[in-house]
């Protein structure tokens, strides 16, 4: 038999479940607007309370779905960080740095590049590192 492989993407997901919500939430905040001016004042007050109570509700998905986005990707990036962090440390050893600071946490950065330790960090991944291009 051949092998089949698909993939799927889990945050396509979530941001449907969300689109979803707000059309409903959409929909019902038309209607209230459509029927308001036929309403009681006790019935437009109920409505308004549940769109408001919906509205944060709505929100709160939303935001508990990028938090919960966020902590994925730290998840998965976890052990990538690590053999980084293993390799420059490594990099520096060797090559006698006492300190590295992250390139884009500089307020300035030299256009020689001189300590820019980055291709070395690759090739210690076994990554050989993209051809540099005249500019």
């Amino acid at each position: 038999d051949a092998i089949k492989i698909g993939d799927i993407c889990f945050f396509y997901f979530i941001i449907w479940s969300i689109q979803q919500k707000y059309q409903d939430f959409q929909t019902k905040v038309a209607e209230y607007q459509q029927n308001a001016p036929t309403m009681t004042e006790q019935v437009r007050a109920q409505k308004e309370q549940e769109l408001q109570a919906e509205n944060q509700s709505l929100q709160k998905f939303q935001q508990d779905a990028e938090q919960s986005i966020v902590k994925k990707q730290q998840e998965l990036y976890q052990p990538l960080y690590g053999k980084i962090q293993t390799a420059i440390d490594k990099v520096a050893a060797e090559n006698g740095y006492t300190h590295i600071l992250r390139a884009e946490a500089l307020l300035f950065i030299s256009d020689e590049k001189k300590g820019d330790i980055s291709d070395m960090v690759l090739r210690k991944l076994g990554v050989e590192p993209p051809a540099k291009t005249e500019e």
